[in-house]
């Protein structure tokens, strides 16, 4: 599928925007046509959409994120397949990255970085009582709203409970 602002996915999303690129797919901003409001989609890459296992991962993802329910992760409103093109629709987040925040007004008051990690750190409690685990939590994966609130809205690779792979180490990267 032809990803462009415009195209329509579901019969019900209409693409306005492309707010981000990463290794398994593309976020957009999108209208739902039936409810009149904006929402966030993120599509899985074609060519991983047809891979079985990524599929079912990001299918899991979907479940996943959809029950939980706290102001700091961004809600999950729908999941679909369209032309070989898996989304996840969620709410839409309108705010900054928080590798966009720093860069911008580095070094954070003390306040802003506090704030933030205790948000951060919310929402992962929030995922870990509900059985699951993000594994991917990045400055560029935290937007922050003008209001300061900072709601993860990508759920990177969401896993549940047994399901949950402990990721090695990385070696030299730990302070002394």
């Amino acid at each position: 599928m032809n990803l462009t602002e415009g195209t329509i996915l579901g019969d019900r999303y209409a693409l306005t925007g492309r707010i981000a690129v990463g290794g398994m797919g593309e976020v957009w901003a999108a209208t739902d046509t039936v409810l009149g409001r904006a929402v966030a989609v993120k599509l899985l890459h074609p060519a991983l959409s047809q891979e079985g296992d990524f599929a079912e991962r990001f299918r899991a993802e979907a479940r996943h994120t959809a029950a939980l329910q706290h102001p700091n992760i961004a809600t999950v409103f729908d999941y679909g397949e369209d032309d070989g093109t898996a989304y996840l629709v969620m709410e839409l987040v309108v705010g900054q990255p928080l590798s966009q925040l720093i860069a911008e007004r580095a070094p954070l008051s003390a306040q802003e970085t506090t704030a933030s990690l205790i948000q951060a750190a919310m929402a992962l409690d929030a995922a870990h009582e509900g059985a699951a685990a993000h594994r991917h939590v990045t400055t560029d994966s935290s937007r922050t709203t003008p209001d300061g609130t900072a709601p993860a809205p990508d759920r990177g690779h969401s896993r549940r409970g047994h399901a949950v792979a402990r990721t090695p180490p990385r070696t030299g990267t730990r302070p002394p």
